[in-house]
């Protein structure tokens, strides 16, 4: 199925699932993020990665923050970081991280970034998991502080992930790039073809009627239609992640990563508006979009 527009990217996410299938056939997700006081953004992250349809999902975990999510984060899987006292993760940490990676063989998707902090260490840290995906089909889902690392075209000098999706909004572009706020929020379309350019990457720029660059060379772009102001709240763009790494997991190579990004931004922004019409902008939390995940199933 060609994934291009509403109806088919509803039909693909409510498409019959083979009745002979077990978790195994719908990926592997990973995801290292989280930091002490930014544990939620992991657990959105991995909630939503479940909700999306993955069969598992692996959470790393530093060792100091591994008891919350052991008690709120059910269906992931905990893999732990450190000692009890380890709170972030640091440079030492990149060998265990990609080893446990790289064993889980076809249709793992990796998510860094959400809650991560901008810790020295934990920036080392980021070159050096995402140096290690440099020669790797693994897709790589690069978000907020995994961003925030590399700054004002610091990227130029790293090793980055062959196959890698950013998802930046403005402020994360704009420290990525190098590029002004001004520029970019006047010039969406040019910054994401930059972007994507510059990095080989997809590009998902965040906001208003986000958009979607491919990492091909025509740099076609898909304009989002769904979505709205109540979805401007911490932890939505977390959410965000963990769909897109979702999505790619269990698809296991059928659609292109520029479909399933579409998919996954038109997704998201289609559980704003249902938790919008049902909550009232104003009272909607990241967490309620993916309560909605589950009843995009009824439309």
């Amino acid at each position: 199925m060609q994934l291009k527009d509403k109806e088919s990217f509803i039909e693909y996410y409510n498409a019959a699932r083979n009745p002979y299938t077990h978790k195994g056939d719908y990926g592997r997700v990973f995801i290292i993020a989280g930091s002490e006081g930014m544990t939620g953004a992991a657990m959105l992250c991995a909630e939503s990665a479940v909700r999306a349809g993955a069969g598992l999902v692996y959470l790393f975990a530093p060792g100091k923050i591994l008891p919350v999510y052991e008690i709120g984060c059910k269906e992931a899987v905990k893999i732990k970081i450190g000692d009890d006292k380890t709170s972030f993760f640091e440079e030492c940490h990149v060998y265990q991280v990609v080893k446990t990676i790289k064993r889980a063989g076809d249709s793992v998707c990796v998510v860094v970034g959400p809650g991560l902090g901008t810790n020295i260490q934990t920036k080392k840290f980021v070159y050096g998991v995402l140096a290690e995906f440099s020669s790797s089909n693994i897709p790589v889902i690069l978000d907020a502080d995994g961003l925030n690392s590399y700054k004002n075209k610091l990227y130029k000098e790293r090793k980055l992930p062959k196959k890698l999706i950013i998802t930046p909004h403005t402020g994360e572009l704009s420290r990525l790039t190098g590029l002004s706020t001004d520029y970019i929020n006047n010039n969406r379309v040019e910054a994401a073809k930059k972007a994507s350019e510059e990095l080989g990457a997809i590009v998902v720029l965040k906001g208003n009627e986000s958009l979607v660059c491919s990492e091909n060379p025509s740099r076609e772009i898909y304009i989002n239609t769904t979505g709205n102001a109540g979805m401007a709240t911490g932890g939505s763009g977390d959410v965000l992640a963990g769909i897109l790494a979702g999505l790619t997991a269990a698809d296991g190579g059928k659609s292109t990563y520029f479909e399933i990004a579409c998919c996954g931004v038109f997704i998201h922004g289609l559980c704003g508006d249902m938790a919008s019409a049902k909550y009232g902008q104003r009272a909607v939390k990241a967490g309620d979009l993916i309560e909605m995940l589950k009843e995009v199933v009824l439309l």
